[in-house]
């Protein structure tokens, strides 16, 4: 995946990245180094059942603070609590 965004970054890229539920959770410090924008497909899918304070959430956010994280708003109708 690095040699991927290694040649991608120069052009000003985005990299797209489809996790779901507590895998944003599992893999925000690898999303978080990425040195590029980061696109998370799908909202990330969380479980929404654990309220905005769940990990998944958290993680989330915590990204998004980062400045170079985007989440693409799409595939509302797969939420529900």
């Amino acid at each position: 995946m690095q040699e991927v965004i290694a040649k991608v970054r120069p052009f000003g890229w985005h990299v797209a990245i489809h996790v779901a539920g507590h895998h944003i959770v599992r893999y925000a410090d690898l999303i978080g180094g990425i040195e590029a924008t980061v696109v998370i497909d799908h909202m990330a899918r969380p479980p929404v059942v654990e309220g905005a304070d769940g990990p998944a959430l958290t993680a989330l956010r915590r990204l998004l603070g980062k400045g170079n994280i985007w989440v693409k708003i799409s595939g509302a109708g797969r939420l529900s609590a």
